[in-house]
Parts: structure tokens; sequence; C-alpha cells
């Protein structure tokens, strides 16, 4: 996958295939749990980011079919009334560094820090 910023909009944008100005992102995700209601379907994921860019989760999900409930940039706004959200529901519970390069942070590669869920 490929990514794009659009600074005016505050938005980014995926391909499916390489283009111009974009860079490559990778992310991948495993299904935690699964609510297969006929009406509102959903599902909670735990989500890794190989690259880190900008939004790259919300748009990332949206781009494969799976916007994030009450995401109001890239999601589904019937959605999200359907499910009464406002704001979306993402959330960290764990951060593990790999900085490639020499970069300043680098003393915080590999190390992992996660709150209990």
């Amino acid at each position: 996958m490929e990514v794009s910023a659009d600074d005016k909009k505050k938005m980014v944008y995926i391909s499916d295939v390489p283009k111009k100005g974009y860079q490559r992102i990778v992310t991948s995700y495993r299904v935690l749990e699964e609510n297969k209601d006929a009406i509102l379907p959903s599902s909670i994921l735990e989500v890794q980011l190989h690259s880190g860019k900008t939004h790259q989760i919300r748009a990332h999900l949206t781009h494969i079919g799976f916007p994030i409930i009450g995401d109001g940039k890239y999601g589904i706004n019937e959605v999200n009334k359907k499910f009464g959200q406002k704001v979306q529901d993402l959330c960290s519970y764990k951060l593990v560094f790999n900085f490639d390069g020499n970069y300043k942070l680098k003393y915080l590669n590999n190390l992992e820090f996660k709150i209990r869920v």
C-alpha cells in the first residue's frame, strides 16, 4: 500500500499501486473480538504499524473496508450515528520503538511501554 498526504484537507489517501509522491505503508492487524450482529457488525482489532505515517491506522482500515467507529474524518457518518459515536474508538495499549538510522531517540529501541488492559 502507498499513502499520500493532503495538507490542506488534513487527510491522507491510500493507493493499492505505487504512485508518484506516495510513500509505502505497512499495517497488520489481528481480530481480537467479533460481533456478528446482522445490523451493526463490529470487531475489536489489535493493529501493528510497521511504518508510522499520519492517520495510517484510520485511513488504511477505511481503505480495506473496516472504518473505525466514531471516526468523523475517515469513517462512515451513517454507521457512527447508528452506534451513537461522535469520537473514534481508537486507543493504544502498547508502544515498542524501532528506529532505523541515527536518530536522537535511538536509545529507546526495543523498549516496550505497556498499560494493563
